[in-house]
């Protein structure tokens, strides 16, 4: 279907409640672009459901223009609007869905794809949304969030989603924006796990009349601001005086685990602003970068005057190009920074300009991995700290060692340093030797590396962690309790020994071997050679006595170096019926042994081996008392009341 563009009239005109409109074809508005200006589609009623499918067009001044309740559209096809793309105009939320495949695009002048002059979106984006400002004009938006409706937008870009602005060649125009949101009281909240893009220069007057670069990718003035860049998603931005992110919103948070960078002179990655800005933190995690480009660029640019509370980073952050920096904080005061980046870290020490957060927490997972800061022109003070894992964010505590840690610092000199004028570390200098100073039961201080202003840092030899040490002793303990636990129960099992074959002249002699473990536990067995020998002194009575010599162990780091002396017991028993064992008997027992041993600790962590001696004594009574009586053929009843202890 084409309208005819003579009169701007309208493709289709939707009033009714709960529409449902298809298109599988061509909607196309051919009105003057500048004199009539007509419309693909247009609705008022509510609930519209719209689906422009795949290979459909639908094409006008603006392609679809919203003024009903709670619509709802999904595109697998082309929407293009010489102006805009898509319009809502109504105090309502409007859900798009613009599919794999799916191309939502303004295209000339100040071209937009999505506009919202009233009301909320929630967009979930799987193929492309761009503007192209073919005329070579200026300010063309991808989505403009101008309206001032309460409440949140919500972008999802979704894995091979696209939003761009500007042309990455050819003319691209000034002023281009992928995301910008212009209204003062929404919310904004995106998830990034595709491409966001924006190509085009800003204008350095511009910079210095406002204090802000008005050319970038996403551009946010207005309530909180959620952005959560995943690990595949890219914020890019290309241009001179541009920025990949505009921040001035009143509080927000940026979770980077993906690419955000600018390419240009005066560009940087993010650039937070103005004085309502504020409760602010960027945390970029492991595998995350944010980075700039170009002269006088920063991968973060903090200006303003309300605090921003934290940036935690155990990525990357860095800049390239002449007085280009990682951090530029000009005049705002940052409260916590948190940094993993130096060694290990390809991209080296984090660079920082301006003024100096009020706490630095350097982070430390090991001896490889560890921040580097290096400081030029920076005025304030802040706190040295070692991150201990609880303030600002929960990552895992700091694993240090009694070893240097090189470079940490760098940029203040000794007489700074001494003075404390850029650096504290409690009651005394960072490079004096505080015992009180500790982290981990590690007391530490910087070292000057030479004359130079660059700082070590030392964790001096107190003694190994007490957490190490601790989980060392409980090791230890455990070893030498199944130790006495094997110990007990080679007691228990001699004193049951007896001989009980005579020979005619009343003697019994025997011997044999046995193995003794702690359930299937192989690592503590023992192995044991036995004697054991025995007299008649009357039918009912015999006494007796036996060696257990033991062969072998398997104990873990306790090892018997005296083992010659065997486990030695007597017996004496009275059997009252011997035949069948009806009637009453009588055992008696006991055993003694002495075993010289050697005990090792193991090392955990940073704990230090330990290494002794001791003597193991055993000791052990045995008293029994039974009836037995017959029951029935091959079965007796036996009553036994019986004591025994070792130790």
């Amino acid at each position: 279907m084409t309208q005819d563009g003579n009169r701007g009239g309208v493709g289709i005109v939707s009033t009714g409640i709960n529409a449902l409109i298809t298109n599988n074809g061509s909607i196309i508005n051919n009105a003057d672009l500048l004199t009539n200006r007509g419309g693909a589609l247009e609705s008022s009623g509510a609930n519209l459901n719209f689906t422009n499918g795949a290979g459909a067009n639908l094409t006008g001044w603006y392609a679809t223009k919203l003024y009903g309740v709670s619509p709802t559209m999904t595109n697998a096809g082309t929407i293009r609007g010489d102006s805009v793309g898509i319009y809502l105009d109504f105090d309502t939320t409007l859900t798009l869905t613009n599919e794999t495949g799916g191309l939502i695009y303004g295209n000339t002048l100040s071209a937009k794809a999505i506009e919202i002059g009233r009301g909320l979106m929630t967009l979930n984006n799987y193929g492309t949304i761009r503007s192209v400002n073919s005329a070579g004009g200026s300010y063309t938006d991808a989505i403009n969030l101008s309206s001032s409706s309460a409440g949140t937008h919500s972008i999802y870009n979704r894995s091979g989603g696209v939003i761009t602005a500007g042309a990455s060649s050819g003319a691209a125009g000034k002023f281009n924006h992928a995301i910008v949101q212009y209204g003062w009281t929404p919310s904004l909240s995106i998830t990034n796990e595709g491409t966001i893009s924006s190509y085009g220069d800003g204008d350095a007057a511009d910079l210095g009349a406002c204090n802000c670069p008005l050319s970038g990718t996403i551009l946010h003035y207005g309530d909180n601001f959620i952005l959560d860049n995943k690990a595949t998603g890219v914020i890019s931005a290309s241009g001179n005086y541009t920025m990949a992110i505009d921040n001035g919103a009143t509080s927000g948070t940026f979770t980077n685990r993906g690419q955000i960078s600018s390419v240009g002179d005066t560009s940087f990655g993010i650039y937070s602003n103005y004085s309502w800005s504020s409760s602010h933190a960027i945390i970029n995690l492991n595998g995350g970068s944010i980075t700039a480009s170009g002269a006088n660029s920063a991968a973060i640019y903090n200006t303003g005057s309300v605090i921003m509370s934290d940036i935690i980073n155990t990525g990357t952050i860095s800049a390239s190009g002449t007085n280009a920096f990682g951090i530029n904080n000009t005049t705002r005061p940052l409260t916590n920074l948190v940094n993993l980046q130096g060694e290990g870290n390809a991209s080296g020490a984090l660079t920082y300009t301006g003024e100096l957060p009020s706490n630095y927490y350097i982070y430390i997972t090991d001896q490889n991995h560890y921040g580097r800061i290096n400081l030029s022109t920076v005025t304030g003070a802040m706190n040295f700290n070692i991150y201990e894992g609880s303030t600002p964010l929960s990552l895992s505590t700091s694993s240090v060692t009694t070893a240097k840690y090189t470079s940490v610092i760098a940029g203040i000199s000794l007489t700074d340093m001494s003075a404390k004028t850029f650096l504290n570390c409690g009651s005394l200098a960072c490079n004096v030797m505080d015992p009180s100073r500790t982290y981990d039961g590690h007391a530490w201080y910087l070292t000057q590396q030479g004359t130079s202003n660059v700082w070590d840092l030392f964790f001096a030899g107190f003694g190994p962690s007490s957490s190490n040490t601790q989980s060392a002793l409980n090791t230890h303990a455990q070893n030498l309790m199944s130790t006495f636990n094997l110990q007990r129960s080679s007691l228990q099992i001699a004193l049951n020994y007896d001989c009980t074959t005579f020979d005619a002249n009343g003697f019994c002699v025997g011997a044999g071997g046995r193995v003794t473990s702690l359930g299937n536990d192989s690592n503590f067995e023992t192995s044991h050679a036995m004697f054991v020998t025995s007299i008649k002194l009357a039918e009912y009575l015999r006494i007796g006595g036996y060696l257990d010599q033991n062969t072998s162990s398997q104990l873990n780091n306790v090892s018997f170096t005296n083992n010659k002396g065997p486990l030695g017991g007597l017996f004496i028993v009275f059997s009252e019926n011997k035949k069948n064992q009806d009637g009453l008997a009588l055992r008696l027992s006991g055993n003694y042994q002495s075993k010289q041993a050697e005990l090792m600790r193991d090392v955990v962590g940073d704990s230090e081996s330990g290494k002794g001696s001791a003597t193991f004594k055993s000791l052990g009574a045995l008293g029994e008392l039974s009836y037995s009586f017959h029951v029935a053929i091959k079965f007796n009843s036996r009553n036994i009341l019986g004591s025994s202890t070792r130790s």
